[in-house]
């Protein structure tokens, strides 16, 4: 069984692990094929890469998060990435959570609070829950 501290490490090591996939997927579409407008022929062609270099200066917010019903413990994980894909920071806390959704919003909110205290600008926060999100950036949704 999983004690709290190891899915906590559990999911930060999973989500290092996807940076760094992310990162030598990049490193691989930059050099595959020669870009013609600005647009590789892989994009033109229908095959899109999954991960698109941001501009220069840029940085991108991968947070994530992991939730066990039964104990209702969870881990959620934010990352921060360079233009290169390469990690600038990163940070994982261990929470009590009621749901899945709970756990990425408050991944979601850990990325934001990132944000603020290091003082970026140029930031794009980026979740796999399409419906939180939705819920993040609404007007109409309550605070």
């Amino acid at each position: 069984m999983l004690t709290f501290s190891t899915m906590s490490m559990l999911i930060l090591s999973m989500s290092l692990q996807k940076a760094n996939w992310e990162e030598s997927e990049f490193l691989a579409a930059r050099t595959s094929l020669p870009l013609q407008n600005g647009v590789s022929d892989r994009v033109r062609g229908g095959s899109v890469p999954r991960w698109i270099p941001l501009a220069c200066g840029l940085l991108k917010v991968n947070c994530d998060a992991g939730f066990h019903p039964m104990s209702s413990k969870g881990a959620i994980a934010a990352l921060i990435r360079n233009n290169r894909g390469h990690l600038v920071d990163g940070l994982a806390r261990e929470v009590v959570l009621s749901s899945a959704s709970q756990g990425e919003a408050l991944a979601i909110r850990l990325a934001c609070l990132m944000v603020s205290s290091l003082e970026l600008s140029s930031v794009e926060v980026e979740g796999d829950n399409k419906k939180v999100i939705h819920l993040c950036v609404s007007e109409d949704a309550p605070p």
